[in-house]
């Protein structure tokens, strides 16, 4: 399988520098603090028995990153959230020993205020519920929270509701809460396709044309497995509709995605030969359902798959302003502490807009266990993984990932959408699952879930989950840190890319070094020589090959393909440069235009209703922005003069800007 696109994103390399003076910290402790421009404090904390460690640094000044060690110096967790107000941390030591706590401004040069609150240092829990009620006591009691409910055996063995369904009213989380489930929606459309496969209606390797007829011909077959996949090449609505001008927090219609999706003329690559989760191909699968099924796609749901399994709670949300009793409201930490409303106004779904319980959803997965509604044989087709065009079997199903966890096959997908994160686990070999719904932006659904299930479902599995000791909501690698010095730290400064318009570039803040490939978030490198790095969570290996005349190649190493990236040349762009870039730039696949402003040899992208886009340059007609206008490339006439712009953003690749006028536009 090719490297995935959705780890190059952007990568943070983590080494481990000289010691640094230390203060010790004791509970109840509160140290207040300047740091310089790239500054850092350490801290330690001498623990004497397994404990749980909570606490928080108000970010008064300065945007810090937190970083958890331990007494061998080991990088147990690093935590990177909100800019600015409280930056929380928590870990579990099981082991007695001398812990630090890192305080480094994020950028090399930004210095302020901050203090650190060490909140909590408790005896750890030996229990499964008390282990849990401690992992999830970190998060305020009159805050967003989260509901968790573990299966074995077919019956729920623990539910129960941690925080506020809503802050507006004192409403508390319950196992019964409904939650809007994001991504976790797939798995659902995906078994409705199956049903009607099942019943004779289609075949998954049907033509989407026969369906969808509204589609464009692309001059190549996509069919239905292929959307149940990720492996159709067509692009993603989300960033489509960035793209398209259109704001996240917008009432955004069926019809809406329906109709710029449909506009698309190029896919991002053949269908079959690659895996790029493509959100645009459940909403298809749902008017396909709609079409077969001859229902409203919620009726179909609700008849054919909710009722039938008892999901009393649980519905397809396609109306924004439709009253869901009891559900869940969602939220984001505010800028200056406290929390504030993640705005989520969908009217769509397929890929999304589920709501449902951990009660319902355990019903579901017990479903995959026994295969009561549907059959043995509809079970199999849903969680069969796909298989590329060059033989490669990928780690996904239909709308389900299919892996293994601790030695155990896990059936598993989690769900991200404003406020929203969810996550679903299911081990059929032992008939157990654990489900985690939220409404904080922040949580982290995965790891609270994998350690539930630590904490559940430890006897049935082969080996620990972890080092002895370990991060809160975090998996961790028992590879050390390796001293790496500045200097060749700072061989590896500068851009790689792919001949497939891959990039990466990796620059030095302060006592790190930084990897982004455009548009993306950053990921902890661990260093296991001064040219290799890991990033475990992926299971992603770069390798910087060094030569007489220095570094001048990347490897990219993930799901046991590789990718080469070379060293770019660097490229300064003068001020007449830029200004003959300027101008108006529209496209008819997003329906929007961009309009290019140049301030000097700054490059500005203005969109209407959103905010502006400052455009980096990386080499000769190529730029770096952000989302949704992570990448930019300059097409040129025949005569050398600019005649269009090709835009990438993650999940969609180089859709065609036309120039619409030759006057140069600055400020």
């Amino acid at each position: 399988m090719k490297p995935h696109r959705a780890f190059v994103v952007a990568l943070a390399l983590g080494t481990q520098l000289a010691a640094q003076p230390t203060t010790p910290l004791s509970r109840g402790a509160t140290v207040e603090r300047t740091l310089g421009p790239g500054g850092r404090d350490e801290f330690t904390l001498p623990i004497a028995a397994p404990a749980l460690v909570q606490g928080d640094v108000d970010q008064r000044g300065l945007d810090v990153v937190v970083t958890i060690l331990d007494s061998a110096g080991r990088e147990l967790r690093q935590f990177d959230g909100p800019a600015r107000g409280p930056e929380k941390f928590a870990f579990t030591a099981e082991r007695a020993g001398t812990y630090r706590i890192r305080v480094a401004a994020f950028r090399a040069d930004s210095g302020g205020d901050y203090a650190l609150h060490l909140r909590r240092v408790d005896r750890l829990a030996t229990d499964a519920v008390g282990k849990v009620d401690q992992l999830m006591s970190q998060y305020d009691a009159d805050g967003p929270g989260a509901a968790i409910g573990v299966l074995r055996g077919g019956k729920l063995v623990f539910e129960k509701g941690y925080g506020r369904a809503s802050l507006e009213f004192p409403a508390p989380i319950t196992p019964r809460t409904p939650f809007h489930v994001a991504s976790v929606s797939k798995q659902f459309t995906a078994f409705a396709i199956v049903l009607l496969a099942r019943d004779g209606k289609l075949s998954l390797d049907d033509d989407v044309h026969k369906y969808i007829p509204e589609l464009p011909e692309y001059g190549t077959t996509i069919t239905l497995r292929h959307l149940l996949n990720h492996t159709s090449g067509i692009r993603d609505q989300w960033d489509l509709w960035g793209m398209s001008g259109g704001r996240m927090d917008d009432v955004i219609t069926q019809d809406d995605l329906f109709r710029l999706v449909t506009r698309q003329h190029a896919l991002n690559f053949t269908p079959g030969a690659e895996y790029l989760y493509s959100n645009s191909g459940f909403m298809l699968l749902s008017k396909v359902v709609e079409r077969v099924g001859g229902k409203p796609f919620p009726e179909f749901m609700r008849e054919r798959v909710f009722e039938p399994l008892g999901m009393r709670d649980t519905r397809v949300h396609m109306d924004h302003q439709e009253i869901v009793p009891g559900r869940a409201y969602s939220y984001a930490p505010g800028p200056s502490g406290g929390y504030q409303n993640a705005v989520l106004s969908y009217a769509n779904a397929g890929a999304t807009s589920l709501f449902t319980t951990v009660e319902d959803l355990a019903r579901w997965l017990e479903n995959l266990h026994t295969g009561a509604l549907g059959g043995a044989a509809a079970r199999e087709m849903l969680l069969t993984r796909g298989v590329r065009t060059s033989g490669d079997t990928l780690p996904y199903a239909l709308g389900i990932a299919v892996d293994s966890y601790r030695g155990q096959r896990r059936i598993e997908h989690g769900g991200a959408d404003a406020g929203f994160r969810s996550y679903v686990m299911f081990l059929p070999d032992i008939d157990a699952g654990v489900v985690v719904l939220s409404n904080l932006g922040t949580f982290d659904p995965t790891g609270v879930a994998q350690q539930v299930a630590d904490a559940f479902l430890g006897d049935a599995f082969a080996a620990p989950a972890r080092p002895p000791v370990r991060a809160v909501a975090a998996s961790n690698t028992s590879t050390p840190t390796i001293t790496i010095d500045r200097a060749r730290l700072d061989a590896l400064v500068g851009e790689f890319a792919a001949a497939d318009g891959l990039a990466i570039t990796v620059s030095r803040d302060g006592e790190r070094l930084v990897g982004q490939s455009r548009g993306g978030q950053r990921r902890v490198l661990r260093a296991t020589s001064d040219s290799t790095f890991d990033v475990a969570d992926v299971g992603a290996t770069l390798t910087f090959l060094r030569r007489a005349a220095g570094v001048d190649t990347m490897r990219l190493a993930q799901n046991g393909s590789t990718l080469l990236l070379t060293r770019r040349a660097p490229y300064v762009a003068s001020a007449a440069d830029i200004g003959a870039l300027a101008g108006r730039y529209y496209s008819p696949e997003v329906d929007a235009a961009l309009d290019l402003v140049a301030d000097g040899t700054t490059l500005v992208v203005r969109r209407r209703h959103n905010p502006d886009v400052t455009l980096t340059v990386t080499g000769r007609d190529a730029f770096a922005g952000a989302w949704p206008i992570a990448t930019v490339r300059v097409e040129r006439d025949a005569a050398g003069r600019p005649a269009a712009l090709r835009v990438t953003s993650g999940r969609v690749r180089d859709v065609r800007f036309a120039r619409q006028d030759s006057t140069p536009t600055t400020r």
